[in-house]
């Protein structure tokens, strides 16, 4: 077998992947299919089809057992805690970081309620505290489990999270601890970023040169995704390349020399991947340049898909849900592409060359040589990003050829400007840099925001369905062109695309079919829910917050319609806001149960009152209407929407049925134990996080936050059954 990791690495990730989307009881099966196919292996009479066959199997096996043993081990600890108030003590083991109106850090326990146990959990609190990495912390927290929508918190092992209190005791820790030690680095760094760079500008660099966007403004991140150049966020390959790069230049004719150079950038290499906090794309990049390095020093010649294929088991070794990470997704699918497609472009650029004069061919031949890599990386993440982000960048290889290599040299000159101490003394070497730096950012920022502006810079794609059919002909279309005569496998391809996209829709008919989809939007404090069939869709209330109107794009969006029937309207609601979104997406009814009067306009209202005046959306789908509440029911599910934290659910008839879901804005209603809900989601801003108010959203182990945190989707049954998933 000529690429053994590579197929251990591709099959370890594919079964992991598909065990943890598809349950336990999938796993299982799989597991016993391929046991019983190892067992039939012999009979293949092929010598190199039997052993890739074997590896494949056994990697399938090995990689349900780490699953279950890890889930066994690190995951039903943790989700055991959940509900239950525990006093833990721990270490501080990431950096204190705000969002959302909240204030995070990680702690690694060493103790639970006096008992050894070691478990990760994401501390949040609603005031800022004096700690960093390293410090010991001993609290009480009622911990809950986290809804990880890309993926980050699981694949760094956090499973649960926690309100803490101001209570907190804290001590200083080990002050020569490795977390310590690389904490300090980056904040030095950060820091002296800071001084010298104060503006957007200083953000941007803190970005590419240590992936830190907390303080990127809103505006740059969309332009920099409009034109496909998020992945400068991302510290990878392309930014480790750069700084190993200027080793490169140091040449040593002695081999022990050599040898101790390539000793002291692999040490070099681990501490820029501790100071980058081990993301999954930092990593991916320091075990394949690692590997390169080995096989110098060796006299062999690495194999970069064979190391991208380790790189990828010792990921899924250290952690299992790794492998559902979007940052891992990206950066795995961007270098494979590199791998296989950069050389067939590359020869393509070659002969296009030929044909034309000495001068235009070669500028030709760069342009096609220097956009490779982009197209190389875009054709192979194409199927992550569409489904993750619902679009497509038009002008992404046109942006990939300029910016990237400008991003360079202001990563170069950014990064040893801020080496230096922030002190006069070192300014005539500071200075010119950062001014450097800061032209370079200037125009990086202008030039993206410009392009991103451009109507035709980007396509969004309507609905996940059509974001997997796209994916999967641009799979096929790039496997294609890896066949050396991919001429005559074009008619197959097309017949495949074509088999893929009716396949698709088929599948997407069946799985949407009696599922009503009730789609919480990021709203503020009001909610803001879309009930959809997949065909129209009915808006529950307007929200409160400012970007009512881009949440309701991405939940009509991800329900695969633009087509809205009808808007109900409630007394909380802002009378000019239901107007303005009924005229913006051409809605032919208001359903106004408020005591206001709707202003003039071409839609139709329909006035209920708030006794349980009751709605037909369709055959199975009704809402009751009362003044505090509106009651959702889809046959056996019931969803319960509270508008008043005051008002009593006993009060609503009918009520002791019970209710499968809770949506309420910052504070559930007083009598809400009552109903034995087994999801509450809550759409609330940072007020939500209050030392009163924290912990009560546990029930059951279940909590759903959505105040500036996403979409969340509830996938409805008629016997009462559902799932939940929150938007990227």
């Amino acid at each position: 077998m000529k690429r053994p990791m590579a197929v251990t690495g591709a099959c370890a990730v594919l079964s992991l992947a598909a065990f943890l989307l598809l349950g336990t009881g999938i796993a299982i099966v799989t597991a016993i299919v391929s046991a019983v196919g190892l067992v039939l292996c012999p009979l293949f009479k092929n010598r190199e089809n039997r052993s890739v066959v074997s590896a494949c199997l056994v990697t399938v096996i090995c990689s349900f057992i780490w699953l279950t043993l890890y889930d066994a081990v690190v995951y039903k600890p943790a989700e055991s805690l959940c509900g239950n108030e525990v006093t833990v003590e721990g270490e501080i083991i990431a950096e204190p970081y705000r969002a959302y109106g909240q204030y995070y850090t990680v702690i690694k326990t060493e103790t639970i309620n006096g008992e050894k146990q070691k478990v990760k959990i994401r501390l949040s609190s609603n005031s800022s505290q004096n700690i960093e990495p390293g410090d010991k912390i001993t609290c009480t927290v009622k911990p809950y489990l986290l809804i990880d929508s890309s993926g980050k918190n699981k694949a760094d092992g956090i499973f649960i999270g926690g309100y803490m209190r101001d209570g907190a005791k804290i001590e200083s820790g080990d002050k020569f601890s490795l977390s310590r030690i690389t904490y300090k680095v980056r904040n030095y760094l950060l820091s002296n970023i800071s001084y010298a760079l104060p503006g957007d500008e200083g953000e941007l660099l803190k970005g590419m040169l240590l992936g830190d966007k907390t303080g990127v403004p809103e505006e740059i991140n969309e332009s920099f995704r409009h034109v496909g150049l998020s992945h400068l966020f991302a510290v990878s390959g392309l930014h480790l390349s750069i700084w190993v790069g200027l080793f490169s230049y140091i040449k040593f004719k002695d081999g022990r020399l050599k040898i101790l150079m390539r000793i002291v950038l692999s040490f070099f290499i681990l501490f820029f991947m501790s100071i980058t906090g081990f993301t999954s794309s930092v990593f991916r990049a320091g075990v394949m340049t690692l590997v390169f390095l080995a096989g110098q020093t060796f006299g062999r010649k690495a194999d970069g898909i064979n190391s991208l294929g380790l790189a990828a088991v010792i990921l899924c070794l250290i952690n299992p849900y790794s492998c559902l990470e979007l940052s891992f997704l990206l950066s795995f699918s961007a270098t494979l592409g590199i791998l296989i497609c950069y050389k067939p472009i590359e020869n393509f650029a070659e002969g296009v060359q030929c044909r034309f004069n000495e001068i235009p061919g070669k500028i030709i031949k760069w342009i096609i040589t220097v956009g490779a890599v982009s197209i190389s990386a875009s054709i192979f993440t194409f199927p992550v990003s569409s489904i993750a982000f619902g679009e497509i960048s038009a002008v992404s290889p046109f942006a990939n050829i300029i910016v990237p290599s400008l991003g360079a040299v202001s990563m170069i000159s950014g990064g040893l400007a801020a080496a230096f101490p922030s002190n006069p003394i070192f300014f005539f070497i500071t200075k010119p840099l950062f001014l450097l730096c800061g032209i370079i950012n200037n125009f990086i920022i202008k030039f993206c925001m410009w392009l991103g502006g451009l109507e035709f810079s980007h396509f969004r794609i309507s609905g996940e369905n059509a974001a997997v059919i796209c994916a999967g002909i641009m799979v096929l279309f790039a496997v294609t062109f890896m066949f050396k005569n991919y001429q005559r496998v074009l008619p197959l391809t097309l017949s495949l695309c074509l088999l893929f996209a009716v396949c698709t829709e088929i599948s997407e008919i069946f799985l949407r079919a009696n599922t009503l989809e009730i789609i919480v939007c990021d709203s503020g404090e009001n909610p803001c829910v879309v009930l959809s069939d997949g065909k129209s869709a009915v808006i529950m209330g307007t929200g409160s917050s400012y970007n009512s109107e881009t949440s309701i794009d991405k939940a009509l969006s991800s329900a695969g319609t633009d087509k809205i029937n009808a808007i109900a309207a409630t007394k909380y609601d802002n009378i000019a806001n239901v107007e303005s979104l009924a005229s913006e997406y051409d809605i032919p009814i208001v359903i106004n149960s408020s005591a206001n009067e709707l202003l003039s306009g071409e839609t139709d209202v329909l006035n209920v009152g708030t006794n349980g005046e009751s709605v037909e959306f369709s055959k199975k789908v009704k809402a009751e209407f009362y003044s505090d509440f509106t009651v959702i029911t889809y046959n056996n599910f019931r969803a319960l929407i509270a508008y008043n934290s005051e008002g009593k659910i006993s009060s609503i008839p009918g009520s002791e049925k019970g209710y499968n879901l809770l949506i309420c804005s910052e504070k559930p209603p007083a009598d809400y134990e009552n109903f034995g809900f087994s999801y509450i989601i809550v759409t609330c801003d940072e007020d939500y996080f209050d030392e009163n108010k924290g912990e009560i959203y546990s029930i059951n182990g279940s909590k759903a936050v959505t105040g500036e945190m996403g979409n969340i989707t509830v996938f409805a049954q008629e016997d009462g059954s559902f799932r939940i998933r929150r938007s990227v």
